[in-house]
């Protein structure tokens, strides 16, 4: 996919039905660029690079926003968890945290975030 922007999207396989067509959902994001929070429709992110599930929620590392985004799985609400469209360097918590394309998360089964930056 060549463009600036992808819709994060969640594909839903059945195992025992892999010879069938598999079905593609959008979970949150439009297909213009942005950084809007809010309910899964009018949310949209910039380049989401990758995904983390925990505790009923998505964590998405929006490399071209600088931030983590949070996705409720059960109200479909996108929310900023950390960073902030400014990039940069910094530890901290929200939007003091700065990340600079973050392209990698990961969850561990206490509920921590690792994010590559």
């Amino acid at each position: 996919m060549n463009k600036l922007y992808i819709k994060l999207t969640a594909v839903l396989i059945c195992m025992a039905g892999l010879a069938q067509a598999q079905v593609v959902t959008t979970v949150a994001g439009s297909t213009a660029p942005g950084s809007a929070n809010g309910t899964a429709p009018g949310a949209s992110f910039y380049r989401p690079w990758a995904v983390a599930a925990y505790g009923g929620n998505l964590f998405v590392a929006d490399a071209y926003n600088n931030d983590v985004r949070k996705i409720d799985m059960t109200t479909l609400i996108v929310t900023t968890l950390a960073g902030s469209t400014a990039g940069g360097s910094a530890d901290g918590i929200g939007a003091a945290a700065h990340f600079w394309g973050p392209s990698g998360i990961v969850a561990d089964g206490k509920g921590n975030l690792y994010v590559t930056d």
